[in-house]
């Protein structure tokens, strides 16, 4: 079998996710368990692998956090899987990037990737159009990764601290135009946040969080 060890430990989370289940009749929420350090187990859930158990459809929470997950590894879990889900917990992982497949999580409403090795952002987030809080903390995003996050139509709650932003877009405030709470705390914000942005918060709209002021 060619598929590679990184694939395998993915579909071990997976089987995981699916005992579990099982185990709880139905669960609404679950915390998947550590993947099994023994190969021939795992090829043995890879094998056994069934991307059509409707068990996945009961799930509308599923904390993935410290989990060192790679964006393959991501990507094999929720392949078109979880599409009730309403909040997934990605927070203290590896990931680089997000993979695609979280645009199928039409039923998203938080979003938690704290803590991660972001730099960029792909453009999947105008799909997600019940997303309301995205938790973003911890990265290494710069003002030209936000532009594809603003495309939520809805988003209510935006993390943006402790990542590497100098500035943000003069237009940012007409972007997300929709949101009632922004935490920027913990960035090197050098110049005057936007009058777009502030516009929002004289209207009594937003509220902006800045502790490292």
């Amino acid at each position: 079998m060619k598929t590679t060890k990184s694939v395998l430990l993915a579909f071990a989370f997976l089987n995981c996710v699916t005992i579990l289940a099982r185990a709880g009749c139905g669960a609404s929420s679950l915390s998947v368990v550590e993947p099994l350090a023994d190969e021939d187990s795992i090829v043995q859930f890879y094998d056994s692998y069934d991307p059509t158990d409707p068990l996945d459809c009961l799930v509308y929470e599923l904390d993935l956090s410290k989990r060192n997950l790679t964006v393959e590894q991501l990507s094999c879990i929720l392949n078109n899987r979880y599409q009730y889900l309403k909040q997934l917990h990605l927070s203290n992982n590896q990931l680089t990037t997000l993979p695609v497949e979280i645009r199928q999580l039409k039923n998203l409403e938080c979003l938690l990737l704290s803590w991660n090795r972001l730099k960029e952002l792909p453009n999947i987030f105008g799909w997600l159009t019940n997303l309301k809080a995205i938790y973003l903390g911890g990265n290494m995003l710069r003002q030209n990764a936000l532009r594809n996050i603003s495309k939520v139509p809805n988003l209510l709650w935006l993390d943006l601290s402790y990542n590497q932003l100098t500035e943000l877009a003069e237009e940012f405030g007409e972007l997300f135009s929709t949101l009632t709470k922004l935490d920027i705390t913990g960035n090197d914000l050098l110049l005057q946040l936007p009058k777009s942005l502030l516009a929002l918060v004289e209207a009594g709209q937003l509220e902006i969080i800045n502790d490292s002021v």
